[in-house]
């Protein structure tokens, strides 16, 4: 059936002050109804009744599962509300009353969450509850990609299977917005992550869940921002074909190398931005006025690329990001880190990949970021990043690695092979 006939509720304002402060115990006979009220609020179908005979339906309440007791395992268990491919949901109905909800433990700590262990030991048992209902669905039905522990009249909790195997459900968006209060659904604040409201959040997760998936996002950006880069590198792989015409087979290599790191310093400034390393938002800002001025593209980055790999610079700001920048060891930004010439057009193709989320792009294509390179120097704090193209050499006496660090040079040490201009590989 479509919808409960137990009195739609679609205004958000009349459904909070429906339930707000509701007296608990009373999740059996509350739990339909506010589903079904909830489900006219989101503009979806309410789930059906249970089918006769045991089977497993799509979209239902008291959804079977063989083997899904949390009491015993030999038991079959009821979910509390199921759609296919879409989530699991255990619900229950505490005593808390409306003034115990909203405890603000900080942004760095966790989300707003009632006081009391015994509403903790609550909740917990509900969300093991509904793990052990998605390691045990039957082999034909899809992964549940989300988890909600619902507290009637109260709150969502929301988790999300990462792994993407039943088996490892995380705090969705995160830690601190996990929990959603009956009040948030009201608010216009974006979740970080998702960027939707509470509302729309659930609304996804009830209609297309894959549009809030972390894992397809990862996947959605990581196709735009190769589908842009492999503009530049065409244009970066005729420009080497072009130059080395008449030269020697190393000089081809070189030219070859020169360009690989080009794009990989451009790369992992992008990277660096979006995980807080460089000034947030300079580097797209830069592109973007670069855009219509070639000139300023190639000077701003010889300069931001000094300053990024010169030890010994003070004050370090760069022009191109109108901003100090950190020192990065490494070698890959040396003062010598040579230039290429790029085109408005090819230019708006790196603005592109760096409007991007980095922090989402897929570790293959991340790859040429991950340099070795690192924040260092005086008053600087260091943060490791991975080696991908540069090996580092610890000299004599250098208990952090930055002497003799070499691009290339064999498969020794840390050396891992490069993506090259045209999907080459190097080494």
């Amino acid at each position: 059936m479509d919808r409960l006939g137990l009195g739609e509720c679609v205004d958000v304002d009349e459904f909070i002050a429906r339930w707000q402060g509701t007296p608990g115990g009373a999740e059996k006979k509350n739990f339909p109804v506010f589903i079904g009220q909830l489900c006219d609020l989101l503009g979806v179908a309410a789930p059906s009744d249970p089918a006769a005979g045991g089977v497993l339906g799509a979209y239902e309440y008291e959804a079977p599962v063989p083997k899904g007791s949390f009491r015993s395992i030999d038991a079959s268990g009821a979910i509390d509300l199921y759609k296919r491919g879409h989530f699991i949901m255990e619900a229950k109905q505490s005593y808390l009353r409306p003034e115990q909800v909203g405890l603000d433990l900080g942004e760095d700590q966790g989300p707003r969450a009632p006081s009391g262990a015994r509403y903790d030991k609550l909740m917990r048992d509900a969300r093991s509850q509904a793990e052990n209902y998605a390691r045990n669905l039957p082999a034909s039905e899809p992964v549940a990609p989300f988890l909600i522990v619902c507290d009637i009249g109260r709150a969502f909790e929301i988790y999300h299977d990462s792994a993407g195997n039943g088996r490892g459900y995380a705090f969705f968006p995160d830690k601190q917005s996990y929990r959603i209060e009956l009040n948030d659904l009201a608010g216009d604040r974006k979740l970080k992550g998702p960027n939707r409201t509470a509302l729309e959040v659930l609304r996804a997760i009830w209609t297309d869940p894959r549009s809030i998936d972390p894992r397809f996002q990862a996947a959605d950006v990581t196709r735009k921002v190769a589908a842009s880069l492999a503009e530049v590198s065409k244009v970066l792989e005729e420009g080497t074909r072009l130059r080395s015409r008449a030269a020697s087979a190393r000089e081809k290599a070189e030219e070859v190398e020169e360009s690989a790191l080009f794009l990989m310093r451009i790369l992992f400034c992008m990277f660096a931005e979006d995980i807080g390393l460089l000034p947030k938002e300079k580097f797209k800002e830069f592109l973007l006025r670069a855009e219509s001025n070639d000139r300023l593209f190639e000077q701003g980055l010889a300069d931001l690329w000094q300053k990024m790999g010169a030890p010994n610079i003070s004050p370090r700001f760069a022009h191109s990001l109108e901003a100090e920048v950190p020192y990065f060891n490494g070698g890959l930004f040396a003062e010598t880190a040579r230039t290429f010439k790029l085109n408005g057009f090819d230019i708006h193709h790196l603005y592109v990949a760096a409007e991007q989320n980095w922090r989402s792009v897929a570790g293959d294509l991340r790859h040429p970021a991950r340099t070795g390179a690192e924040p260092g120097g005086a008053g600087q704090a260091r943060r490791p990043l991975h080696p991908a193209a540069v090996r580092r050499d610890p000299g004599p006496g250098d208990d952090h690695g930055r002497a003799r660090d070499r691009v290339g040079g064999g498969r020794g040490g840390d050396w891992q092979p490069y993506p090259l201009p045209g999907g080459e590989r190097a080494g």
